[in-house]
């Protein structure tokens, strides 16, 4: 294996690139080739099952911008449902009438 080695450094350097870019190759493509063996056969059935259930890309935009619509719906309808039940609790007196409202304006203080 030494010998090879010493054999390589005592080439041109051209030579050595080349046998560096041949080397790089193969090793890629042998990984490569594993891979496809065992990881390929998987993904390609996931694919085809996902195409015959797949919608159109269409479909698919349409279906996102609903979904994100009622997102944002939702959303709004508990800010909004949030901020009155707020403003209710804090802005409205509990347990206060109309005459004992108008008693207290004429008093000057609220009497419960």
């Amino acid at each position: 294996m030494f010998d090879f080695f010493e054999r390589l450094r005592k080439k041109t350097r051209r030579e050595r690139q080349i046998f560096a870019l041949v080397s790089s190759l193969s090793v890629t493509i042998f990984i490569l080739g594993i891979w496809a063996i065992f990881a390929l056969p998987k993904n390609l059935s996931t694919v085809a099952e996902e195409k015959k259930s797949s919608i159109s890309p269409i479909a698919n935009v349409k279906k996102g911008f609903e979904s994100a619509f009622a997102s944002i719906s939702k959303e709004f309808s508990d800010l909004t449902e949030n901020l009155s039940s707020s403003f209710d609790e804090q802005f409205v007196a509990p347990n206060v009438e109309e005459k004992d409202f108008k008693n207290s304006t004429e008093n000057g203080k609220l009497e419960n």
